[in-house]
This record gives C-alpha cells, structure tokens and sequence, in this order.
C-alpha cells in the first residue's frame, strides 16, 4: 500500500468518551490505533499515529472495548535495564544485522504489554500405544501398553495476539504470576497494550493440542520397549480456571527482525534475518585470518 494514499485517510476522533482521571485527577485519554501496513491493533495513551511494531503510520479512532476484566503484571526491569540488557545480548554478535546496533534502533525498544491467557487445566483419561521389541531382525514381539493419567498444569501460558504467537518467546520467558494485579489504566499508561486478535475458541484448541502432545510424549518416554505408537487417546482435558493477562516486555523491530525482552526477569529472544552478503564476508574473513595464521606459523618454523 502506498504511504501517501494511507495519509489521506488518517482519523483523530473525538476521544472523550474514553478518557478517565488518574490518582493525580489529571484527564488521560486512550486511543485506539489500527496499523494498515502489519494489521496490528493497540491502544497507547498518546495521539502519536506511529506503529510500534513497524514504525509505520496508523488510523486513530475512539473505539474502546472494556479492559477491567484483566489483570496484569507490572513492569520489574526499566527502560534503561532493557536497553543494557540489549546492548549486552548483541556485544560478540558479529552476523547480526548493523540496524540492530544503531543507538536510534537501540533508543526505539517500546514498553508494551501483550494479551495473553493463563489456564489451569486438568488431563485425565487413558491412552493406548502400540508397543514392540526387535529380539534380533527376524522376531518382532508385539504388546498393548495402556496408560492411565490423571495430571494438573497450573498457569500453562498461551498469546492471544498472532504477532507474538510464537512458543519459543514464551517457553523461554518464563513469567512469575505471583505478583499479578487487577487491571488499572493508571498504572499502565505510557505504554502500549496490544489487542487481543486470537479468540477463547482459538485458545482452547491449541491448548488440547500442546498438552495432548506434551502428555504423550510423557507417557511414551516412560515406555520400556523400542518401537511405540499411539492407537487410541481417550484423554480429556478440562479447564478449571483461566485469567487474561497483560505480560510487560519491552519489544524491537527493525526491518522485520524483532526483539522481545522480559519486562519482568530480563530475558531476551531475538529473532533476526542474516543477509548472504554479510555471510560471504565473514567466511572470507575467517578464511584470510586462518590462512595468515598458518603462514606465520609456517615461516616461524
């Protein structure tokens, strides 16, 4: 799309209806913004019409769903620890791409909270594998292993935005829920919140989906033969409980290459696209350095 049709149709609409007073009885609006170049939506408490994630212009309006249903955990790490913590990651990372290491990319890191759902569920039921044992390449012995479970998981973890749908971030980050509070505007208010665009629907079926095959991978590892398949899964999985929370991270994007830091503990996942060129040049340069090395060494001796 062309940036200067989008520019035609940028909206401010009139926000009254969504403001409120802080604890300081000072008037804060919130606006909805909607990005037409990545299709992500959020809400930030400033009229800045610039995407956070892609840094392209957005369409403002005064759409606002109500969010005193969540609860959220606060920010532990501060912008300037978030920066540090960047800076560090990227020292010794010779292939990662120069635009990561401008001080504008480095000074653009954005406090945003990210939708997600916290389930504590229950699995029980029963599950049948097929079993066997090679005594050597002519006998095969055959079994029926039947399982019984019966397991809990407490706070199994699941993103309700597709732009951070990605297991590795949240397997890696592991949150601390102990210290989740009721959602407050006022507490949340120079960052952004990012708006849920995967459904309850949605969730439960990749949650039966990621249990299921975490529970069976369980169960088959504790089988004691050699070959092993499932023939019938008559598992259930039940949800006792679940929250939707707003997780803090401080969150990068530069040229489709992201970074997601840990609001709350400080761990870091960067997800970044090498270029060929940069490749090849390092694989002359390691190759160069090797073969002075060995020349020296050559005419030492």
């Amino acid at each position: 799309m062309d940036n200067n049709e989008v520019k035609e149709d940028y909206l401010l609409s009139d926000i009254s209806n969504n403001s409120y007073n802080n604890d300081d009885n000072k008037e804060v609006a919130i606006y909805k913004c909607t990005c037409q170049n990545c299709n992500t939506s959020f809400y930030c408490f400033s009229n800045d019409d610039i995407c956070f994630y892609c840094g392209e212009k957005c369409v403002i309006s005064n759409e606002y769903n109500n969010m005193e249903n969540m609860f959220y955990l606060p920010f532990d790490k501060s912008i300037d620890d978030a920066k540090t913590i960047y800076k560090k990651y990227i020292r010794f990372k010779v292939l990662i791409p120069i635009i990561f290491r401008r001080k504008s990319t480095i000074n653009n890191l954005k406090k945003v909270y990210i939708p997600s759902v916290i389930k504590d569920c229950n699995i029980n039921g029963s599950i049948i594998f097929y079993a066997a044992d090679k005594a050597n390449k002519d006998t095969l012995t055959k079994y029926e292993v039947c399982h019984n479970i019966n397991v809990d998981f407490d706070n199994v973890l699941l993103s309700l935005s597709s732009k951070f749908d990605n297991e590795k971030i949240f397997v890696m980050n592991n949150y601390n829920f102990d210290n989740l509070k009721e959602f407050s505007r006022d507490d949340i208010n120079d960052s952004f919140c990012i708006i849920a665009d995967i459904d309850n629907n949605s969730s439960n079926e990749r949650i039966n989906l990621f249990l299921n095959k975490y529970v069976i991978g369980l169960v088959r590892d504790d089988i004691r033969h050699n070959l092993k398949k499932v023939k019938d899964n008559a598992t259930k999985i039940e949800v006792k409980s679940e929250k939707t929370v707003l997780l803090p991270a401080y969150v990068l994007n530069a040229k489709d290459n992201i970074c997601f830091i840990n609001a709350q503990n400080g761990e870091i996942f960067v997800n970044y696209n090498i270029e060929k060129k940069y490749i090849c040049i390092f694989s002359i340069l390691c190759f160069a350095l090797i073969f002075v090395l060995v020349f020296l060494l050559a005419w030492i001796i």
